[in-house]
Formats: C-alpha cells, sequence, structure tokens
C-alpha cells in the first residue's frame, strides 16, 4: 500500500524523491519504498521528512508509533 500522503506533501513542497534521499543520505531506493510500498522510516527520518514538508509526522505515518507509545502521547 502506497502512503499517498507522504507523496503529496513532497510534490506539493516540490522535494522529488531523490532530493530527500541526498538530504537524508539513504538510497533513492529506500525512498521509494516509503512511497511506493509505504514502509515507515526510522523515527529520525520521520521527523526530519515531516520538518522538510511541513506537515505533522503523526499525519504522513498514522500508524507509525507502537500502540504503546500512541497512548502514552495521548
Amino acid at each position: 500500500m502506497s502512503n499517498d500522503r507522504l507523496r503529496d506533501a513532497l510534490m506539493t513542497a516540490r522535494i522529488t524523491q531523490e532530493d530527500l534521499a541526498t538530504d537524508l543520505e539513504v538510497h533513492t531506493k529506500t525512498v521509494e519504498r516509503w512511497v511506493a510500498q509505504g514502509r515507515t522510516p526510522h523515527p529520525q527520518f520521520r521527523h526530519r521528512i515531516s520538518v522538510l514538508v511541513q506537515k505533522d509526522e503523526g499525519w504522513l505515518w498514522p500508524d507509525g508509533y507502537s500502540r504503546k507509545r500512541r497512548a502514552e502521547i495521548t
């Protein structure tokens, strides 16, 4: 399942997958998996991406936190 929210946020911010990969110092294929396959990045990448695209991390990856952590946050 793709992450359409991430895809749209990158497009709105005019950030290509290649640019994001370069900025985060990861392989382009890694970013492609985050977008096309809906994989969830490690927390440090989620935070940096959310800052770059100016969207809430929880909105970009609603299932990015464990149930226990979600309960602690709310």
